[in-house]
């Protein structure tokens, strides 16, 4: 098939370069060069990136404007095929093709729909996600179904492995869906609105810890946010963001019961760094002060003395006090 790809991130760039074996992408549509950095030099998108290595003409917006509705209707393209391009399409783009456009999500729709799937199903503490294939509809991630593929979530993984995860197994079906799609081998299944839930686009805010919250909700917040936005407190009014914790199966909860939340109650290569929460310890494996590097916990105790004496804070409400 003649195929329009629009993308923009990591993520879909296997399913880029599986769809190019079997198929033809014509043109390719993802978001402008964005900042990188502190010197905020201007980079291109990876999907860009992989489509400059395959000559396939490039277009970069992040708005699907009549003039790129008019340009890309000159391709004659038999379908468009979206994978976390990041733009909402306008009514009239999708007549750019002859059969409309499907679209890959992260997550078993109607269940998550919406900006954040993979963060949001780590923060709910789901078990297991997947990914769908669906038509596109003018009303976002409410298309028919044309596939599923389920997962499991590990306790272990992160958003970052998830991503892997799902640009692997999304890469490896989807020449199969678009070869059923074409040849009408597919029954399109509607979604049952009653049954949807939904999830927000997240900022810097949101990664702020309240360690007030039971240990593994606060676990699940570093988990889902180790890429963006990240997961921070404050010792001391400085900024400490956290990669990656544990639940600590070690010490013994109720010897710590009449300590404050967020207490740092040990701080050694022994023990490690262990902080009390509303219902257990939890032990912090990966940590960055602000301005530095990203460290396990063994190097940062070298750099931040007497932690075993301070306590995380919430930086917002100390000050509000």
């Amino acid at each position: 098939m003649r195929i329009i790809f629009l993308g923009t991130p990591q993520i879909a760039v296997d399913t880029f370069n599986a769809v190019c074996q079997k198929n033809q992408i014509v043109a390719v549509v993802t978001q402008p060069d964005k900042p990188h950095g502190r010197s905020k030099t201007l980079l291109p998108s990876p999907i860009a990136l992989a489509a400059e290595q395959k000559n396939i003409p490039i277009y970069k917006s992040d708005k699907t404007d009549a003039p790129l509705i008019e340009e890309l209707k000159k391709y004659d393209a038999d379908i468009f095929l979206v994978f976390a391009y990041g733009v909402i399409l306008k009514k009239d783009f999708f007549n750019i093709t002859k059969f409309g456009g499907i679209n890959i999500h992260p997550s078993l729709l109607p269940k998550l729909r919406g900006p954040s799937p993979i963060q949001t199903a780590i923060l709910q503490g789901e078990t297991k996600s997947g990914i769908t294939v669906q038509t596109i509809k003018l009303k976002v991630d409410s298309g028919d179904i044309l596939y599923q593929n389920e997962f499991e979530i590990l306790p272990e993984e992160d958003y970052n492995s998830i991503e892997k995860k799902i640009a692997t197994l999304s890469a490896f079906f989807i020449n199969e869906v678009l070869y059923k799609f074409e040849n009408n081998q597919i029954k399109p299944i509607p979604q049952k609105d009653n049954d949807a839930t939904f999830c927000k686009l997240y900022n810097k805010e949101d990664g702020l810890i309240d360690w007030n919250f039971c240990g593994k909700d606060v676990i699940n917040k570093i988990r889902a946010f180790v890429e963006w936005p990240t997961s921070y407190s404050f010792i001391d009014g400085k900024k400490v963001s956290i990669f990656s914790a544990k639940i600590n199966d070690k010490l013994n909860f109720s010897d710590f019961t009449d300590i404050e939340n967020g207490k740092i109650v040990f701080a050694d290569l022994k023990n490690g760094i262990v902080v009390k929460t509303k219902d257990c310890l939890i032990n912090l494996l990966m940590l960055q002060q602000e301005g530095k590097k990203v460290l396990a916990y063994k190097d940062f105790l070298n750099g931040f003395r007497d932690l075993n004496t301070k306590k995380f804070s919430d930086l917002v409400l100390e000050n509000k006090k």
